[in-house]
């Protein structure tokens, strides 16, 4: 069976998708429809479930899917370890990253790593950080980015960067504009905040709690799963927010948005990149910790 077919199956399953499938193997539709009837001849079951209005693994297609994934994921490690003599990286590079680094942080630092090894093919999954750590677990990304540090002993941690929450807002909906505020003012603001599970919520709840305070002390009008749709319901004056610097920094240098430093609340944290240190990373995997560790050095 042509490796390539494996890829194929895992792509189909991920977009749900025949077209879409074909368009990142970059091949036809008819092209990855062969491809798909080859495996179900080949191995005589039905992979996928097509009943449903779209296209979902049948019970013997995410037993095939587990199967697939590390062929590749050992073709990915032979390749490396092949790759290791030559001293040339390349491969895929799946990484995983909560959407504060995701968005804001990762980009610069892939662009620096991709100037170094322009064959390495990175794939971004971004989730919020319990999500990550999941996939992390289960082995579908490689390398972790989050903006909270795990307890497990099984990962490695390393903290690359630096992030502080600030409260933003439009200045429209304020008498004076203000750079500084305190806990008592933020209280009686109609806020809209990230939802639970992401390491922003986390980071928040932890500064209340430490100051003495509770997050059922907030005016909480709503709860977003998206920055950038926080930011923009800011910018709406819909009401303020509590969110990473970094993800507000070009909406606040366009005059959009303000900031302010709440008083009495400790919200600077650690941005870390994990990984399972019992399991053998491929190349293009261990090269990136090591060039991010680097980063983390400098900074």
């Amino acid at each position: 069976m042509n490796l390539d077919y494996f890829k194929s199956f895992i792509n189909i399953v991920e977009k749900g998708s025949l077209s879409e499938a074909a368009k990142v193997m970059g091949i036809s539709q008819p092209a990855i429809t062969m491809q798909l009837k080859a495996m179900e001849k080949e191995y005589g079951a039905i992979l996928l479930d097509r009943s449903s209005g779209g296209l979902k693994p049948t019970q013997e297609g995410l037993i095939f899917l587990d199967h697939a994934q590390k062929i590749t994921q050992e073709n990915e490690l032979l390749r490396s370890g092949l790759a290791d003599l030559s001293k040339e990286v390349f491969g895929q590079l799946k990484i995983g990253s909560s959407t504060t680094p995701g968005e804001y942080i990762l980009p610069a630092i892939l662009g620096r790593f991709k100037e170094l090894h322009p064959k390495v093919e990175p794939k971004l999954t971004i989730a919020d950080s319990e999500e990550i750590l999941t996939r992390l677990a289960g082995q579908e990304i490689d390398i972790g980015l989050i903006g909270q540090e795990s307890t497990s002993s099984r990962l490695e941690k390393i903290a690359f960067a630096e992030d502080e929450l600030v409260l933003i807002f439009n200045p429209k909906n304020y008498m004076t504009d203000f750079d500084k505020i305190g806990i008592e003012e933020v209280m009686k603001m109609p806020l809209i905040l990230r939802e639970k599970g992401s390491a922003t919520r986390k980071t928040l709840e932890n500064a209340f709690e430490r100051a003495g305070f509770s997050m059922q002390d907030l005016t909480v009008i709503m709860d977003l799963g998206s920055l950038s749709a926080i930011i923009s319901a800011v910018e709406a004056g819909l009401g303020a927010s509590i969110i990473s610097r970094s993800a507000a920094k070009r909406s606040v240098e366009m005059g959009l948005i303000r900031e302010a430093k709440i008083l009495g609340l400790d919200l600077k944290r650690k941005l870390y990149l994990v990984f399972d240190k019992k399991r053998m990373l491929p190349k293009a995997a261990l090269e990136f910790v090591d060039f991010v560790r680097i980063q983390g050095e400098r900074a």
